[in-house]
C-alpha cells in the first residue's frame, strides 16, 4: 500500500509574512524604480512620503554633533532605533558606544571611539537604553564645545575631552598598575583626587607639559620606516621615544628654564627618532609655535606657584617628603616619572567631574577603591543610568543586517542591477519609517558611518539621490544614489520583528 501524501503544512507567520511582503513590493514599486514619477521620502519631514500613515520618526529631532568624538556609530544606531519605534525611543548616543565597548572589551583601549551599528543596536536588545534626557553632555545640536553646559570653550567640558580623558586615565593606570610607582600611588588614588580638588594651584597636566612639540598633521601622512619590529609602526616609535623625553623636557620646565632652552631640550633628545620618521623637518617648522604656547603658558598667573603647589604635592603621594630638592627633582625625573605621567591623567578626569557636577568621591567604592572602568565612563555619560532601573527597554523588537548590501555589491551583474536592488532595499525600509545606516571610507585612513534618511529623483542631474543625515558635520544634505552606491562598503538594515 502506498503511503498517502501529506500535505505540506506552512506555518500562519511565514504565510503572513510573504502576504505583507508582496503587498508591500506593489506598494513600493514607483520606489524601486528612478524616473520622474519617483516619489520622495524624508523621515525628517511631518509627513514622510505622499500618503504616509506614520510621522516622521526624525521630524523635530535635533541633530547629533559628534564633536570630534568618534562615536559616529552610534549617532546612526540612534537614528535606527528612533525609526523603529516610530520616534518614542530617543537614545542616548554615547550611552550606546558605551554599552558596545562594554561588550566589545574594547574600552580601555579605544574609549568610545569607533565602532558598528548592529553590534551596538545588539546591546539595546540586550541591556535596554538611556534616555538621551538623562545625558548631561547631550543637548542636540547644542553640543558643540563653545555653548555646551554654558560654560564657554572650557577644555573639558566637551564630550570629546572628557572621552580622551577617561581613555588615557585608565590605559596609564593599568600601565603602572604592576609597577612599584603604581603599588606605591594607586592606593592613595583617592586622596591625591581629593588634594587636587582642594587645592587649584595643583596642576595635572603637570604646567606646561602639555604644550605639543608636533603639529598633529604631522602624523598624517607618517610613512612607517624600514626594519621596524613586529608590532611596531611610526607613531609608535615615535611615543615610545617621546615618552623618554619626557622626563628630561619635565625637569627643564621645573628649573625654569626658557621655552626656547626647553625646545633644545626635547630635539637633543629626539633627533635620532624625527630623523628615522622623515619628521625632523616638521618639528624644526614648528619650533616657533611651540615657544609661542610655552611662552604663553610661562606667562599665565601663578604659573610658578603652580609649579611649587604641584611638586609639594608630588612629595606627598610618593612618600618623598623629606628629601632634598635636587634630589626629589632627580627621583621625579627618573624612576617616579610614570607616576607624574599618571597623575597628568587624573587631572584632566578631576577636571571632567567637576564640569558635569559630579564629587569625584562618586569615583571609589565605601573601600577606597577605583570604582570599574565602565562605570566610570557611565558617570560622565550618564550618571543616572548607572542604576539598571533608570534604563529603557526598547518599544519594538526587531533585527539588524549588515551583509545584504555587501552581497548584492559583489555580485557580478550590471552595476544598474545591482543599484536597483539596493534601492530596493533602502526604500523598502525607509518607507517603515526606519532610516539606513551607511559606511565608507575616508580618504586619510579609518572609515566614516552616517544615516540614509530620504530617497528623490532629481529632475536638475536627472538622477536619483539619497538624503544623507550626518553627526559630524551636524547637517543633512542629498547625495547621488550612484556615489553613495559606489563609495560605501556597508549598510545596515534594521526591521521590526512581528
Amino acid at each position: 500500500m502506498k503511503p498517502v501524501k501529506q500535505p505540506i503544512r506552512i506555518p500562519m507567520k511565514y504565510l503572513i509574512l510573504a502576504l505583507i511582503s508582496t503587498t508591500l513590493f506593489a506598494q513600493n514599486e514607483a520606489y524601486h524604480r528612478c524616473s520622474p514619477s519617483t516619489p520622495t521620502i524624508n523621515l525628517e519631514l511631518e509627513t514622510p512620503f505622499p500618503g504616509a500613515t506614520i510621522r516622521g520618526p526624525l521630524f523635530g529631532v535635533p541633530q547629533d554633533n559628534q564633536d570630534g568624538i568618534g562615536t559616529c556609530y552610534a549617532n546612526v544606531s540612534r537614528n535606527v532605533l528612533l525609526g523603529i519605534s516610530g520616534g518614542r525611543d530617543n537614545a542616548s548616543y554615547l550611552d550606546l558606544a558605551l554599552g558596545f565597548k562594554r561588550a566589545e572589551g574594547r574600552l580601555a583601549s579605544e574609549g568610545l571611539d569607533s565602532g558598528n551599528i548592529c553590534p551596538a543596536l545588539a546591546e539595546v536588545r540586550t541591556r535596554g537604553f538611556c534616555v538621551q534626557s538623562r545625558a548631561p553632555l547631550e543637548t542636540g545640536e547644542r553640543t558643540g564645545i563653545e555653548n555646551l553646559m554654558g560654560l564657554s570653550a572650557h577644555p573639558y567640558t566637551a564630550q570629546a575631552s572628557i572621552n580622551t580623558a577617561l581613555r588615557d586615565f585608565f590605559a596609564r593606570r593599568d600601565a603602572v598598575q604592576t609597577s612599584p610607582v603604581g603599588a606605591a600611588l594607586l592606593p592613595r588614588l583617592s586622596q591625591a583626587i581629593e588634594g587636587m580638588r582642594n587645592n587649584p594651584l595643583i596642576t595635572f597636566p603637570f604646567p606646561g607639559t602639555d604644550v605639543q612639540f608636533l603639529n598633529g598633521g604631522a602624523f598624517k601622512n607618517l610613512q612607517d620606516p624600514p626594519g621596524l619590529a613586529k608590532g611596531e609602526s611610526g607613531e609608535t616609535i615615535y611615543q615610545a621615544a617621546l615618552n623618554a623625553a619626557k622626563p628630561r623636557v619635565f625637569q627643564a620646565i621645573v628649573q625654569n628654564k626658557t621655552p626656547s632652552e626647553i625646545h633644545d631640550v626635547y630635539m637633543q633628545a629626539m633627533t635620532p627618532t624625527l630623523r628615522r620618521l622623515n619628521l625632523l623637518e616638521a618639528a624644526n617648522d614648528y619650533r616657533d609655535r611651540f615657544i609661542a604656547e610655552m611662552t604663553e603658558k610661562m606667562s599665565a598667573p601663578r604659573f610658578r606657584e603652580k609649579i611649587t603647589a604641584t611638586l609639594t604635592f608630588l612629595r606627598f603621594v610618593s612618600g618623598r617628603a623629606d628629601e632634598s630638592e635636587a634630589d626629589f627633582l632627580s627621583f621625579c625625573s627618573s624612576g617616579f616619572y610614570p607616576g607624574v605621567d599618571f597623575l597628568n591623567t587624573v587631572g584632566p578626569v578631576v577636571a571632567s567631574m567637576g564640569a558635569l557636577g559630579l564629587n569625584t568621591n562618586v569615583l571609589f567604592d565605601p573601600q577606597g577603591n577605583l570604582i570599574p572602568m565602565a562605570d566610570v565612563f557611565q558617570l560622565a555619560v550618564a550618571p543616572s543610568c548607572l542604576n539598571p532601573e533608570n534604563r529603557s527597554r526598547p518599544t519594538s523588537d526587531f533585527t539588524c543586517d549588515d551583509n545584504q548590501f555587501n552581497m548584492i555589491k559583489r555580485q557580478r551583474t550590471p552595476i544598474a542591477t545591482r543599484m536597483t536592488a539596493v534601492r530596493t532595499l533602502i526604500t523598502d525600509t525607509l518607507l517603515q519609517g526606519i532610516p539606513v545606516g551607511r559606511a565608507y571610507p575616508m580618504p586619510a585612513g579609518g572609515g566614516h558611518v552616517n544615516t540614509i534618511v530620504g530617497f528623490r529623483y532629481d529632475s536638475a542631474s536627472r538622477a536619483c539621490q539619497v538624503l544623507i543625515r550626518d553627526s559630524a558635520s551636524g547637517s543633512s544634505n542629498w547625495h547621488s544614489e550612484r556615489e553613495v552606491f559606489t563609495e560605501s562598503d556597508g549598510m545596515s538594515f534594521a526591521r521590526r520583528v512581528p
